[in-house]
């Protein structure tokens, strides 16, 4: 579908407006607001859709309010083989017309125009596409719906080079998705009918299984209780076996018991007699203990005496040197100190000179600059006093070679009158008395008088007037410019320009010299710096200069560093000799502290011992030692014989054989009463279960169970066959578009480059829609990007759209004034893509902007006012 011309006449506010559509190419319609640039795109929608007599709020809308007339809208168009011119006017004498002009011509009116219309458009466009293909004014930046536009799929379908969807391809997907949903739900799951089918059959299978289940019940109730009779009789005579044992196993326990209690008390008898034994060891090592601890006490207490009295001498040395070294650290001390001081002295004097030689350099610098600001200013005041500049003066010299140009021209076409006065009589000339021979250039009209004698008139041609007016122009003109120029004439304007130039060339010079001498300062930050380094320098006279106060200054910190290295080794040696003497001290004490604890430890045990030895004496307690273990050794004899004669009687095997005959009796009690209840429930079962049928009711659910089975292995069937074409038919058609979104998103890459550069990749979903941009290795999703990187995107993708399908007709791509969010580097780029993409697609910008769409180089501009 092409737009070849579209006319609107009494249109809201519009009164006649005309605009012709390149058929192929860019078309951009501009003009100011309420011009009726998006009263274009919106008439051509009223003239396709409504019929003339129509009374929906789009049409009312566009009833002009200034007129009472009707709106008249007209386009020429063309779609596949027709070319035709439609017209309607609405409101007021409405009228429908169409005029085909190929294949064949045609005309028809009122509604059986508007059916013909919609008819060859049904026919030979894509309206979906259509209406995609447009971005108005109050339309979003985000992408065109192109899921069902069929003219995009053919074009696709030919690039992927792959076979064409149809209707009956379509037809087919849909009775097959139909089918799929009787088994499935939108989810996959199973649906409602499957569900039932193995409900059902799963709930004859229970009810068979239990039916049958309680059939081997019965049976196993039956065997079972002829079991129980058998067993209840056997625990009854195993009872009474157990029952007649007992008495005498409780009374052989009995005895064994007395037994027992009488090996217990002489195993504690034997006992205490141990721990009295225990007890007088410990006295008797405890006296041998004190007195050996006596002996080592004294001997170590006069080892410690002997290493005091050697430590004595060392520390008394260790004194006269740490006295020595802190006296020898005092007089370094003091000779760096003098140093430091020298030091100081030293660098303020080299300060002082060097202050002096910055304020040197820094006054010549102030005086430089000083003398440059006068240039400048003088340069300045001279700039300001010529005025006569380049263009001045090449007026001034165009004036004065037109004067020039002139007069030559009259000196060579004008007359000459000769007047020689004969006699002694007056001859006036021009009204001035001559009384010599002059020859006069006859440029205006001139009288030659002799009174009394004649007077003679001459005239100029007319030729030679318009000379001489031209030349009093030019003259005038030049008088004009020297006015201008305040000079005499040109040689004075040429000396003039001359100094304004020098003037110039001394104020550039004057400005370059300053910017030398300035720098990074300014003139007042240079003079503050002047002023500050006098007031810091004084007046002071100094008589050395700045190398000899460096050498000075270089010297004293010799002598600091000197003088720091000499009190360094000072304070180490006093270091170690501080260390030294702490150490002896430390020695010294350490060993008092352990002669006065080997002392205290040497007292403490002799009074201990004394005390000992009068309470009793060694050899009593070493008797009362001997006489404990004798009746410790009688005790443990008594035990010994007792507990072998109760091992002898084995009372473990006794208590056994009690214990497990009450046992036994106890299990063979509980086993019949067990035995008795459950005969007791088993016998009540069979009778209840007797009375019910049960072989019925297991024939009748297993003939349930075969027949609800093959329903269930029918429908799982069924809906395993429609799950497998589902699946099968759903992969073919995403394999197609996958097909189809790699031509399409190959087209817009290739154009989208050219905005964003050759790293540029987009991805697209299987409805042709962008979901996201690389650049430089970065993706972002389409929704995170910018306003004006997303629509650019979404024009790249329309125009890419009208690029593919320009082959099979396409449709026309309108932009209402789009590209509001794009920077002006986007929006040259955009100028080469909507070029590159519209060779052979209609593209029609309307916009009141017209510099965004400035770089399409071949773009028609069509102006509105």
């Amino acid at each position: 579908m092409r737009i070849h011309r579209l006319r609107l006449v009494d249109y809201r506010g519009v009164d006649a407006a005309e605009v012709t559509f390149a058929p192929t190419g860019v078309t951009v319609v501009q003009g100011p607001n309420e011009a009726g640039k998006t009263s274009l795109a919106e008439a051509l929608d009223l003239l396709l859709d409504h019929y003339d007599d129509t009374q929906k709020a789009a049409v009312r809308a566009v009833k002009p309010l200034h007129r009472d007339a009707g709106a008249e809208i007209t386009a020429e168009l063309s779609a596949g083989p027709y070319r035709f011119t439609y017209t309607k006017r609405f409101h007021k004498d409405r009228a429908t017309t169409l005029t085909v002009h190929e294949p064949a011509p045609a005309s028809s009116t009122g509604r059986e125009a508007h059916d013909a219309v919609q008819a060859m458009l049904a026919e030979t466009v894509d309206l979906a596409l259509w209406r995609a293909q447009r971005l108005t004014q109050d339309g979003s930046v985000e992408q065109a719906d192109l899921r069902e536009q069929t003219a995009l799929a053919r074009a696709l379908d030919r690039s992927a080079a792959g076979p064409a969807a149809g209707d009956r391809e379509d037809t087919l997907h849909e009775r097959v998705i139909a089918e799929y949903r009787r088994y499935h739900t939108a989810t996959g799951r199973p649906s409602k009918a499957v569900k039932e089918a193995v409900t059902d059959h799963e709930a004859a299978c229970h009810d068979a299984d239990l039916a049958r289940k309680q059939l081997d019940e019965v049976e196993a109730d039956v065997e079972r209780c002829a079991a129980l009779e058998r067993d209840l009789a056997a625990c009854r005579v195993r009872l009474r076996d157990h029952q007649r044992r007992l008495p005498e196993l409780e009374a052989a326990w009995s005895q064994l018991s007395a037994r027992r209690q009488e090996v217990h008390r002489l195993a504690l008898a034997a006992e205490l007699a141990e721990a009295t034994v225990v007890t007088a060891a410990g006295v008797l090592q405890a006296r041998q203990d004190l007195a050996a601890d006596v002996q080592v006490a004294g001997a170590a207490l006069a080892e410690l005496r002997g290493e005091q009295s050697r430590a004595a001498p060392a520390a008394a040395a260790a004194e006269r040197a740490r006295d020595q070294a802190g006296r020898e650290v005092g007089e370094r001390s003091a000779a760096l100190r003098d140093a430091q001081d020298r030091t100081v002295r030293a660098r303020a004097a080299y300060e002082r000179r060097r202050d002096r030689l910055d304020l040197e350099l820094l006054a010549e610098r102030a005086e430089r600059v000083t003398d440059m600001q006068r240039q400048v200013a003088e340069a300045e005041a001279a700039l300001d006093g010529a005025r006569v500049d380049a263009a001045l003066l090449a007026r001034i010299e165009a004036a004065h070679l037109a004067v020039v140009e002139a007069e030559a021209r009259l000196e060579g076409d004008h007359a000459v009158v000769a007047v020689r006065p004969l006699g002694a009589g007056p001859v006036q000339v021009g009204g001035r008395q001559v009384t010599d021979a002059q020859t006069l250039a006859v440029t205006a009209p001139l009288d030659v008088t002799v009174p009394g004698v004649v007077a003679v008139s001459v005239r100029p041609g007319r030729g030679v007037a318009a000379l001489a007016a031209a030349r009093d122009a030019a003259a005038s003109h030049l008088v004009a410019c020297l006015g201008e120029a305040g000079v005499a004439d040109v040689a004075a304007a040429r000396a003039a320009h001359r100094r304004r130039e020098e003037a110039g060339r001394a104020r550039a010079d004057a400005h370059e010299a300053l910017r030398r001498d300035l720098r990074d300062l300014t003139p007042d930050l240079l003079a503050d710096k002047v002023r500050r380094l006098r007031e810091r320098v004084g007046d002071v006279d100094l008589d050395t200069d700045l190398d000899t106060a460096r050498e000075a200054v270089e010297q004293a910190e010799g002598a600091v560093a000197t003088a720091t290295e000499a009190l360094t080794d000072a304070e180490q040696l006093l270091a170690r000799a501080a260390s030294e003497r702490e150490g002896a001290r430390h020695s010294r004490a350490e060993l008092q502290g352990r002669v006065e604890a080997a002392t205290a430890r040497l007292q403490e045990r002799s009074a201990a011992l004394a005390d000992a030895r009068t309470e009793a004496a060694d050899a009593a307690v070493a008797a009362r030692a001997d006489a404990a273990g004798e009746e410790a050794d009688a005790a443990i004899r008594a035990h010994a014989d007792a507990a072998a004669d109760l091992d002898a009687a084995d009372p473990d095997a006794v208590r056994a054989a009690l214990d497990n005959a009450r046992d036994a009796a106890e299990r063979a009690t509980a086993e019949a009463r067990g035995l008795e209840h459950e005969l007791l429930q088993i016998r009540a079962r069979l009778e209840v279960r007797g009375e019910e049928g049960l072989a019925d009711r297991l024939a009748e659910a297993e003939s349930r169970v075969a027949r609800t089975g093959v329903h269930r292995e029918r429908t799982q069937a069924r809906a395993a066959a429609a799950r497998l074409l589902h699946e099968t038919m759903t992969c073919r058609r995403d394999q197609a578009r996958q097909a189809y979104v790699a031509p399409f998103r190959d087209k817009i890459t290739a154009l989208g480059r050219v905005v964003f550069g050759p790293d540029l990749a987009v991805s697209m979903d299987e409805d042709l829609a962008i979901t996201s941009r690389t650049l430089h290795g970065v993706t972002v999703p389409f929704a995170e990007l910018s306003a004006g990187a997303r629509e650019q995107l979404a024009v790249i993708a329309r125009l890419a759209c009208a690029a593919i399908t320009s082959d099979d007709g396409g449709v026309p791509l309108i932009l209402d004034d789009a590209l509001g969010h794009s920077d002006p580097a986007r929006l040259e780029a955009l100028g080469a893509v909507f070029s590159l993409a519209a060779r052979d697609a209609q593209v029609i910008v309307l916009t009141c902007m017209p510099e965004r769409y400035q770089h399409i180089g071949t773009a028609r501009v069509v102006r509105l006012d």
